[in-house]
């Protein structure tokens, strides 16, 4: 039971392994290619239906024609086996005739042949009168207990020996009752044999033997031309030997024809062609009616409308293919020619789509979908220009607005700081801070750079830290470690220098030591980090949360930090920019964040 149920599982998940590969191919397949699938299952299934349609009526057809070959049969028959029924009374009343009788007694009982012979003349002149008018007796023949016979009749023919012993069996056989036999030198004609016993006083004693030969083929032809409009031919067998036919099936064949039932029809071949063969047993005589046609003569016009039939088939599924195949194309083919403009789109080819538009579209729902398509691509190309050059020129003017905020406050500082050394010392110094101060100003207030190289911002950077350094002298330390392979790259100008301002302004001032600062620069994952460090003190959290949002004005230059951090995220993008680290009595760290760029068509 277990092996049992083991087999049926298996064969129930091949089968659902199956049915789930052909729903994932049908479902994954092309529509083109499924409606070629539907369209053909849709012939397949009423060509099917059709074949179907027409086995059953070729059954029925069968059947009909039985139905109809059979009762051919039986009227035929039916006539065959009154005549020999007629011929069975006369041969009763023959063997019954009281003079008939009278002279069978008198032959057995007389030793003279004279006598004897007379008394047969006499009894077969009886019998004639009584039977032999009957158009189908061709003969009549008597033959006493004695062994001797007489005959007369239409045509009259003495009996082979051998027929005659076989005969005489039959008739003695039978007791009495009437017999058919067909002796094989009898073609075309019946033997019947019928024992006659003495009716006087009921003493039942053999009195001899009636033989009547009967003309079988006329009495067939006879009954065969009530259906002559038929195509009909007959062969009647006894005992399983054919004792007639009309049918050009040989006789060797006819002989070897068996049935298991009674009636019935069947196809056989004989002689190399197939017939169709009807049947019927008759209980009266033991005869075997068989009608045998040849299947071409009956079949011929079904054969061919199946054929035809087939080929039609054959030819409609040929035709529907290609029509689909041709209708699934044009009705998909707009579908596929869409979705290689969606790619299109989707790899930002804008310009092929709008440049793509087709001179006539059709009016269907496809058509009007593509139509849409192109509408709704030239307005997304038209909103993107407009987007792109407002983007442009809105950065142009928050750059150009950022850097208007740089306020030259820094300048005044420093002209008080040279006034207050050309107070105090020697002009060697004011000489330096001359030129630092120029150097700084032409730096800051050329608008022709807005990006320079780190060396540059370096070298901006040591202007500032020069004029500071004489103004504060040991009171400001200041650092630069910085790899000379970072000098290439770019960054936005006064990026430096107002984060160490803000340092030196928010640190050194409010501190009684010396305030350290350090520019120190690496290298990760997201880009190049510039760090300013300084050892002032701190910011607390509140004050770094609002300094952040920009929410805290600066001192010194102006130049927050807040629009440093705007101008590097213009220039190389929202991942970059600047973030800063403080605690308070622990100092302040500012990172600069950009990207690893080095020449001039990166930036």
């Amino acid at each position: 039971m277990k092996n049992v149920n083991t087999t049926e599982s298996r064969s129930k998940f091949g089968f659902n392994e199956i049915r789930q590969k052909f729903h994932d191919f049908y479902r994954n397949t092309k529509i083109r290619n499924k409606l070629l699938i539907i369209q053909i299952l849709i012939v397949c299934i009423i060509c099917l239906a059709s074949l179907v349609l027409l086995y059953f009526l070729v059954g029925k057809y069968n059947n009909t024609l039985y139905e109809q070959s059979a009762q051919l049969l039986n009227i035929s028959a039916s006539g065959i086996e009154n005549d020999l029924k007629k011929i069975e009374d006369l041969s009763f009343k023959v063997i019954s005739d009281p003079i008939i009788q009278e002279y069978a007694l008198a032959i057995n009982g007389n030793k003279n042949n004279y006598e004897r012979f007379k008394r047969l003349r006499l009894l077969l002149e009886r019998a004639i009168s009584i039977a032999g008018n009957e158009k189908y007796v061709s003969s009549i023949i008597f033959i006493d207990e004695e062994g001797d016979e007489i005959i007369g009749g239409r045509y009259p023919r003495s009996l082979d020996l051998k027929d005659k012993d076989t005969i005489l069996d039959i008739a003695t056989s039978r007791n009495g009752q009437f017999a058919i036999t067909a002796p094989h030198l009898e073609e075309g004609f019946l033997i019947s044999a019928r024992t006659m016993r003495s009716i006087k006083n009921f003493s039942l004693q053999p009195l001899g033997t009636f033989v009547i030969r009967i003309d079988f083929n006329q009495l067939i032809r006879d009954n065969l031309s009530m259906a002559s409009k038929y195509d009909f031919n007959l062969i009647v067998k006894l005992d399983d030997i054919v004792i007639y036919s009309n049918s050009d099936v040989t006789e060797y064949k006819l002989n070897t024809l068996k049935f298991d039932k009674k009636s019935g029809y069947d196809f056989m071949d004989i002689d190399d062609d197939k017939y169709f063969i009807t049947y019927s047993t008759s209980k009266y005589s033991g005869f075997v009616y068989i009608n045998a046609i040849l299947y071409e003569d009956i079949f011929q016009m079904l054969i061919t409308a199946k054929n035809s039939v087939l080929i039609a088939f054959f030819i409609l599924v040929a035709f529907v293919t290609i029509i689909s195949f041709k209708l699934a194309e044009n009705l998909t083919k707009p579908i596929e020619e869409l979705s290689r403009k969606m790619r299109l789109v989707e790899n930002g080819a804008f310009e092929l789509i709008s440049s793509d538009i087709p001179v006539k579209q059709p009016m269907d729902e496809i058509g009007q979908l593509d139509r849409n398509f192109h509408i709704m691509i030239d307005k997304i190309n038209t909103l993107i220009k407009e987007d792109h050059e407002k983007q442009l020129a809105i950065k142009d003017a928050q750059y150009k607005a950022l850097q208007a905020q740089i306020n030259p406050h820094f300048l005044y500082n420093t002209l008080e700081s040279i006034n207050w050394m050309a107070k105090m010392n020697g002009q060697q110094e004011i000489s330096i801070m001359v030129e630092s101060l120029g150097y700084l100003l032409r730096s800051s207030i050329s608008k022709k750079e807005h990006i320079i190289s780190v060396d540059e911002e370096i070298k901006i950077l040591y202007s500032y830290i020069t004029i500071q350094k004489m103004r504060y002298e040991d009171r400001l330390d200041f650092e630069i470690d910085i790899d000379e392979k970072y000098y290439s790259y770019y960054i936005p100008k006064l990026s430096f220098q107002p984060i160490v301002e803000n340092a030196i302004n928010h640190g050194l001032e409010n501190m009684l030591e010396t305030c350290k600062i350090k520019l120190s620069a690496y290298t990760d994952l997201k880009g190049v980090n510039f760090c300013i460090e300084d050892n002032g003190p701190g910011i607390d959290e509140d004050l770094l949360k609002k300094l952040k949002k920009g929410e805290v004005k600066t001192k010194g230059t102006g130049i927050g930090l807040k629009n440093i951090d705007q101008r590097i995220k213009m220039a190389f993008g929202e991942q970059y920019g600047i973030a800063i680290e403080s605690k308070v009595g622990l100092g302040t760290t500012v990172i600069i964040c950009i990207p690893q760029k080095e020449c001039d068509n990166d930036v």
